[in-house]
């Protein structure tokens, strides 16, 4: 046996003790975090999600978080500095296909796939959060029931959904027979804001899964078999939405292909709330404090309106500690 031989066996073995320490001796963690960062904006948004699980996870405090940036944009790391060792994160990177850059939020959906694949065998669930969201109490609804593989929250608004009183559009029929998803597969949902009941279409902002199923690497595979086909690049570039949605459709096609209504879970209002949407959002609805609820929204846009504190019209914990973390030369 030659010497540089000898040399690769060692270390080989050195790198799988050193995951198998870091992961334990082949036990599963119970969860994960992980988000995808596309720019500095996200990236300053995606810290403040990692600092707000440290700060209010309660048990899940400190669960291993991981965080995605992409392979394309390799500078983008050095905007850390130390925070990624005081909030005790781990980065990695994400390369998106080059024909899918041109449409919206693409790269988080390839690292999705990517983060479930390195989840598969070290952790029994994935929690794949935007960057936008905020941990404001523990999310003991992550830690999904026996032989539920899917936790999720509806669209906000139904844009490009597809209305259930009436038969799926063009767009849909496609979408659906291209992925080959059945028709009794299809459920009504109901968006939260708009109270529109339309077809089965899951928020791409929270995704709980647990890895084994492979959802969000079916998720990825699907996207590409839509955005490669030529209908959908002529319906992107006549209406913007489907390009920004698109992602979002496939999402849909993936999971209603994969899974039973009754392997999937619809998580609790508290979770996912939008409280960028101020008075958008119906009253009925609306929590008295932002402490209310267990995980929020905030949606980078809304800190371009300059009254944005003002608005929240919110005097919470938790709304003071995101006017701390986002004032000044720390907004996104």
């Amino acid at each position: 046996m030659g010497t540089k031989f000898k040399i690769f066996i060692i270390a080989a073995v050195v790198i799988n003790m050193l995951t198998i320490t870091a992961y334990g001796r082949g036990k599963m963690e119970d969860i994960v975090f992980a988000s995808f960062a596309q720019d500095e904006s996200e990236l300053e948004q995606a810290l403040v999600l990692a600092k707000s699980l440290r700060s209010f996870g309660g048990s899940l405090e400190n669960s291993t978080f991981w965080l995605y940036l992409p392979a394309e944009s390799p500078k983008l790391a050095e905007k850390i500095g130390d925070r990624a060792l005081e909030l005790n994160i781990e980065i990695k990177t994400s390369p998106t296909p080059e024909a899918a850059q041109w449409f919206y939020y693409s790269g988080k959906t390839f690292a999705a796939g990517n983060a479930e694949g390195a989840a598969a065998e070290h952790f029994k669930i994935l929690a794949w959060l935007d960057a936008d969201n905020i941990i404001v109490q523990e999310p003991k609804d992550f830690l999904l029931k026996d032989g539920v593989y899917f936790g999720w929250r509806p669209v906000m608004l139904k844009l490009i959904g597809s209305d259930y009183q009436k038969p799926p559009d063009e767009f849909w029929a496609r979408l659906y027979e291209k992925l080959s998803v059945k028709p009794e597969s299809v459920f009504p949902i109901t968006t939260p804001v708009d109270n529109e009941q339309i077809r089965a279409y899951f928020n791409a902002g929270i995704l709980i899964v647990r890895p084994e199923r492979g959802i969000l690497r079916k998720w990825s595979v699907f996207y590409e078999k839509i955005y490669s086909d030529p209908f959908y690049q002529v319906e992107c570039k006549k209406d913007v939405k489907k390009r920004i949605f698109l992602h979002q459709t496939a999402l849909a096609g993936a999971v209603l292909n994969m899974l039973k209504r009754d392997e999937m879970v619809c998580l609790d209002e508290k979770y996912n709330y939008p409280f960028f949407f101020f008075d958008k959002y119906p009253v009925e609805k609306q929590f008295k404090s932002l402490d209310e609820a267990i995980t929020i929204r905030h949606d980078g846009i809304m800190y371009q309106d300059k009254q944005w504190k003002e608005k929240m019209k919110d005097t919470s914990t938790i709304a003071d500690w995101i006017k701390k973390e986002f004032s000044g030369s720390r907004l996104p």
